[in-house]
């Protein structure tokens, strides 16, 4: 990983957001999404429910005065009575997230595990606590902390907090923050005092938590991971995947391209959606039945509009192709811009191995005579007048759905890539045995005299006779590293297989056993 050859410094390690912590951030959602609302929904249905206002910042404490109930309360009073509420609602924290070791998937705690060990080799000359500062800055700074300053996007709340609930969770947030930092010190916010005595006593106890999340062997982890392949009746209703599972619903206003050639406000009319990974549906209502289908292997163009176009904000425009072979273009417009998001994301996410995408797309909108984003007159969209993101994103993953449907969507993808993946790894086995034999490749360089000069000398086994031959640059460790890699994921890929078919097995059983009853 080049984050660890890069970095000289552990107290700056995953602090930023290179490739790896990203792709480590969206693996810990996709494994501990269950995990994590387990462990922090109850304490912050709570917060939500009670509603108290509280204030630590003596700048802002003003806020709360204006209620009827505080407006003679001194400031002083009314610091003490905040530190007492959020001293109490992060001692909940820390103890809901200190008992939940149990709960933690193994998979997660062997992932962690691993990083601590790379850690400690890359650090070798470190005090104690960089093996403490690399696990607790992803599951407290980029897990636990981002989950309480944002439920809802972690589908811990249905909906946004109001600001006064917000203040409470930003500063809880700030709080595990710095327990996550081990209560090193920052110079800022000084005011957050009144927790010291708790944040300290509070880190020493996560360090415990650490130590004991990471006592797991990997006899264990995988004994686990073998009895995920055989489910209880209800866990295997929401792990079994079929194309027709809905990943989305919810209202958004459509229009088509060709519908009318008067922009107003009525042109788009509001519909319920239903987003699966074969189709998108909609209708007038969530219970009509009668329902209006565009297939996602027909999609080639998923983007976002200009605000100009329509002048209207937060739109999406689908181009797929009809049952005649033309393009059809459908609007889409969400009502913020999460909500937009979130809807481009999981709509890229079904059709992103779509053969026929394309590769450019207009922004605007063909109106009159000519597009509103470049001015082209030529209607097509077959040429844009800017590059498609056809393509999946490290980004789009940021909005977490179902992690069952996450996880059966890269499972589709492993499956697609499964066929070039062993003949890539047939083909590097060849150039590994040519390596072996001392077979000469076939010369990259220009044929000169400093090539010839460079030659290694090799003795033919028949006769004994030496010639020269150009040294080989893919040396056989870099060979074996390549190859054990392709077949550790070809294996990977294999039992995934399996476990599909013992679902699918286990699936066609409970519906037979259900048709004889009934």
């Amino acid at each position: 990983m080049s984050t660890f050859t890069s970095e000289s410094d552990i107290n700056t390690l995953f602090r930023g957001n290179s490739l790896a912590t990203k792709c480590f951030d969206q693996f810990m959602k996709l494994v501990g999404m269950p995990y994590l609302l387990e462990t922090l929904q109850p304490i912050v249905d709570t917060i939500y429910e009670e509603k108290k206002h509280v204030e630590l910042d003596p700048c802002k404490v003003g806020s709360i005065r204006r209620r009827v109930s505080m407006k003679n309360r001194s400031e002083g009073y009314l610091l003490e009575h905040s530190a007492t509420i959020i001293t109490e609602y992060l001692a909940s924290i820390v103890n809901c997230i200190l008992v939940s070791v149990d709960r933690c998937p193994p998979i997660l705690r062997m992932a962690l595990k691993q990083l601590r060990q790379r850690v400690e080799s890359k650090f070798p000359d470190n005090d104690s606590e960089c093996k403490y500062l690399c696990l607790s800055g992803f599951l407290f700074l980029r897990f636990f902390a981002p989950a309480i300053l944002s439920p809802k996007l972690f589908f811990l709340r249905d909906q946004h907090p109001d600001k006064y609930v917000g203040r409470t969770l930003t500063l809880l947030a700030k709080a595990v923050q710095t327990i996550g930092n081990l209560g090193i010190k920052s110079g800022k916010e000084h005011w957050m005092q009144p927790l010291g005595p708790l944040i300290q006593d509070s880190v020493s106890r996560i360090k415990d938590f650490l130590d004991t999340l990471l006592d797991i062997e990997e006899t264990e982890s995988a004994k686990h991971e073998f009895a995920i392949a055989v489910p209880n009746r209800e866990a295997q209703k929401r792990s079994i995947f079929h194309r027709t599972v809905t990943i989305k619903e919810g209202f958004l206003k459509k229009r088509r391209a060709e519908d009318v050639s008067v922009i107003t406000p009525f042109t788009f009319k509001k519909r319920y959606f239903w987003l699966s990974y074969d189709s998108l549906s909609y209708a007038k209502h969530a219970e009509d039945q009668v329902r209006n289908t565009i297939l996602m292997e027909w999609v080639c163009i998923v983007e976002c509009v200009d605000e100009a176009a329509f002048q209207s904000d937060h739109l999406i425009q689908i181009i797929y192709h009809d049952a005649q072979g033309g393009l059809k273009t459908l609007y889409l417009q969400a009502k913020d811009v999460n909500e937009q998001q979130q809807w481009l994301s999981a709509i890229r996410k079904t059709c992103v191995s779509n053969a026929k995408m394309l590769h450019t797309f207009h922004p605007g909108a063909f109106r009159g005579s000519k597009w509103t984003c470049c001015l082209q007159s030529s209607r097509t969209p077959y040429v844009g007048c800017s590059r498609a993101h056809n393509a999946a994103t490290l980004g789009d993953w940021r909005d977490p759905l179902d992690p069952d449907v996450e996880a059966q969507i890269i499972f589709s993808q492993l499956r697609l890539g499964k066929d070039v993946l062993r003949k890539k790894y047939l083909e590097e086995s060849d150039a590994g045995s040519a390596v072996l034999r001392g077979d000469p490749e076939e010369d990259s360089g220009n044929g000169t005299e400093d090539d010839i000069n460079s030659a290694a000398v090799v003795t033919n086994s028949d006769n004994g006779a030496v010639r020269p031959h150009k040294p080989c640059h893919k040396t056989v460790s870099y060979h074996d590293s390549r190859m054990a890699s392709a077949a550790t994921l070809i294996d990977v890929i294999n039992d995934l297989e399996k476990a599909h078919l013992a679902f699918e097995r286990r699936a066609l059983e409970a519906k037979q056993e259900k048709d004889l009853r009934a």
